[in-house]
């Protein structure tokens, strides 16, 4: 048999019919034996019909379900938000947004009315073309809408995705999206107050309901995602993957106390999660740093990672987003701290990633004792101590309690020492003179002490 390229074949998946998908392994049994596994080793679907009914056709498929191992769960309300981009774009193009001018005297005319007739006509056939848009929108949110509150549910998810018993890795999106384009772009700042340049990872697609795309739907949907794919097929799982969390998610009870029950075997989780959301007046439309941070003192994330009997390996990382590309003066970043987050006594970890965060010295200190059998792997950006201790002691501690056999340090290390970031305190920054390696050089016993020089002081 021919040797056909990667790209075909990971393609094939998304249009093959349940008609060929039922006759599959009869085709050609040398193609299925090496197609199978690259094709269905991951499966992703969004809310909608057919896209859920592509992973039901594979589901009860008796040779092909073997084969999955990833799921990647789009939980945003996927076509209602491309609809509703297309539709912004259009209209911010078309000249709509300007069918009433406002007169030197004060007097608000209809834009048609100072068009010459050639371009009254063109703007009728964008009005045209743009009300055609909008109607496909309506009719995909309807659509999506019922899917989300008749068809995704705890029965129907649990009856398909049982079906996938070597599946291992499940990733839940609600909201962060490789490209962005326009106004639809959310701009990224650390938990520091300083713009986290775009890269493919950090920039954010506005995928709302909203005319003007302006908050992230990661409310019930995605907590309606977690909770069915967990209870579904939790127990086969050892990795999973959220992107990201809101307020609304926690207001919606994402976490009950059993969720931790259904992932026995779980052995790594990263979680991102969004302090808040800013509009383009600097305005906190989702939610204020310390309205999140009562919802974390709740304790209900923190019990669900202590409940993770098998947990290994856990990154979490918390950010703020701006959605206006003209936003020059941020406001104070939150305080989220890591204790509200991670038990202090949580053990057996092999590897820890942070990011964003602020922690208190005494509560990252027994993290790292806790596991200081077990620990190889460390990963820390963008930290704020607080408020007393300093980053030289906490390497001098994991220099001679710990055994790493990787230690990764980037962004700003903070040592707030009661005071605000903005306000003053030290700042180390790891740059690029290669202050991240003579760190890891010195925790790891190959090389001298790199506090004699200090860091950068910023």
């Amino acid at each position: 048999m021919e040797q056909l390229p990667l790209e075909t074949l990971m393609g094939i998946g998304d249009w093959l019919p349940r008609e060929d998908l039922q006759n599959f392994r009869l085709v050609n049994k040398a193609f299925a034996a090496a197609a199978a596994p690259l094709l269905f080793r991951q499966l992703v679907f969004h809310s909608s019909y057919a896209s859920f009914n592509r992973v039901h056709n594979v589901a009860v498929h008796p040779v092909l379900r073997k084969y999955v191992k990833d799921i990647v769960w789009d939980a945003n309300m996927y076509e209602s938000g491309l609809n509703n981009i297309a539709l912004w774009e259009h209209k911010t193009h078309s000249g709509y947004h300007r069918m009433f001018h406002l007169t030197p005297y004060g007097d608000v005319v209809e834009y048609e009315q100072m068009l010459p007739d050639g371009e009254k006509e063109t703007l009728k056939d964008n009005m045209a073309v743009m009300t055609k848009q909008y109607m496909t929108y309506r009719q995909k949110i309807a659509e999506e809408n019922n899917f989300m509150e008749h068809i995704l549910g705890i029965l129907t998810t649990k009856f398909v995705l049982d079906r996938l018993t070597n599946l291992t890795t499940l990733r839940i999106m609600t909201g962060r999206f490789e490209r962005g384009v326009g106004n639809t772009i959310f701009k990224p700042w650390n938990e520091f107050g300083c713009e986290v340049p775009h890269t493919p990872g950090n920039e954010y697609h506005a995928r709302g309901r909203t005319s003007n795309c302006g908050i992230l739907p990661s409310g019930p949907p995605g907590h309606k995602a977690l909770i069915c794919g967990i209870r579904s097929m939790g127990r086969t799982l050892t990795s999973l993957h959220i992107d990201h969390l809101m307020y609304m998610s926690f207001d919606h009870g994402i976490f009950p106390h059993d969720l931790a029950t259904h992932l026995p075997n779980l052995k790594f989780l990263e979680l991102h999660i969004m302090t808040r959301v800013l509009d383009d007046e600097n305005d906190v439309v989702a939610l204020s740093p310390s309205d999140f941070d009562e919802y974390l003192k709740q304790g209900a994330l923190k019990a669900f990672i202590g409940g993770l009997v098998s947990l290994s390996g856990i990154c979490i990382s918390l950010h703020s987003v701006i959605y206006d590309d003209s936003m020059d003066d941020p406001q104070e970043p939150s305080n989220t701290h890591l204790e509200d987050i991670i038990p202090s006594d949580l053990s057996n970890l092999s590897r820890l990633s942070i990011r964003e965060a602020s922690v208190d010295y005494s509560h990252i200190v027994g993290i790292l004792q806790s596991n200081a059998r077990t620990l190889t792997e460390i990963e820390l950006q963008d930290i704020t101590l607080d408020p007393n201790g300093s980053w030289e002691d906490v390497f001098r501690m994991m220099r001679t309690e710990l055994r790493l056999k990787s230690l990764k340090v980037s962004g700003w290390m903070c040592e707030q020492n009661g005071s605000t970031v903005m306000g003053g305190g030290a700042v180390w920054e790891i740059d690029d003179a290669g202050l991240g390696e003579v760190l890891e050089a010195f925790v790891r016993a190959e090389g001298s002490s790199p506090f004699i020089r200090k860091a950068r002081l910023v």
